[in-house]
């Protein structure tokens, strides 16, 4: 929301690395272009931002209120540790995981 106008530009130079499904997840919404209407709901929006919700600043001290009563939650998510030994399947590695960006970049030519 309120993007620069080089971002687009950006994207496109970062589109060959980048997987399809995070290309059609991203949206980018420059100043005063409206699109955004399409995407979210304006009345959703802070007032701040242009839509008929409470001030931004009052949401995010309702949020930190929110996080100091579920301190307790936290701290105990916070204890969790995730085995690996027990996962099921193989072992996941680097390029399972970004499949889409391989090989090495020393050699990378751009026309």
């Amino acid at each position: 929301m309120n993007a620069p106008s080089f971002i687009d530009k950006v994207l496109l130079m970062m589109r060959p690395f980048m997987k399809k499904e995070l290309m059609d997840v991203l949206c980018v919404h420059p100043v005063g272009s409206g699109s955004l209407g399409r995407h979210v709901p304006i009345e959703a929006l802070p007032s701040d931002a242009g839509g008929s919700y409470s001030k931004m600043a009052e949401c995010q001290a309702a949020v930190a209120a929110k996080m100091r009563n579920n301190r307790d939650f936290f701290a105990h998510e916070n204890k969790k540790r995730v085995v690996e030994s027990l996962r099921p399947g193989k072992p996941k590695t680097i390029s399972d995981i970004f499949g889409c960006v391989e090989g090495s970049f020393k050699k990378l030519d751009i026309d």
